[in-house]
């Protein structure tokens, strides 16, 4: 499974707020600002349960390749306000969504339940 750092999803992050462009690097400042952030986001996410796809559960510094878009958009919305950034609680929405979506999906060892009518 291929997976991202923190400091991948900071860029990205950064980015989909339009404070960094593409190839640009984030100041001590900014990097500080949204790691704290990100790092807030995965310790709710892991409270409520949402860390983790059956047995498998990861790090802040290990998230799964497919979660960034959802991380992103969550991490985006919590961190917009220091960068003078609007943005509305649907993007944060949106990411919850999409991360309730894949990690309610059936993985390779669940078993499979079979309906009969």
């Amino acid at each position: 499974m291929a997976t991202l750092t923190k400091a991948e999803i900071r860029n990205r992050t950064l980015q989909r707020m339009r404070v960094l462009g593409q190839g640009q690097t984030a100041s001590a400042e900014e990097a500080a600002h949204v790691d704290q952030h990100i790092e807030f986001l995965h310790n709710e996410l892991e409270a409520r349960q949402l860390a983790r796809i059956g047995s498998l559960t990861w790090t802040v510094d290990t998230i799964p390749d497919y979660l960034a878009e959802a991380y992103t958009a969550m991490a985006a919305f919590r961190a917009s306000p220091l960068f003078g950034r609007q943005t509305t609680y649907d993007e944060y929405q949106m990411g919850e969504d999409m991360m309730r979506r894949i990690i309610s999906m059936p993985q390779d060892d669940d078993p499979i339940k079979a309906v009969y009518y």
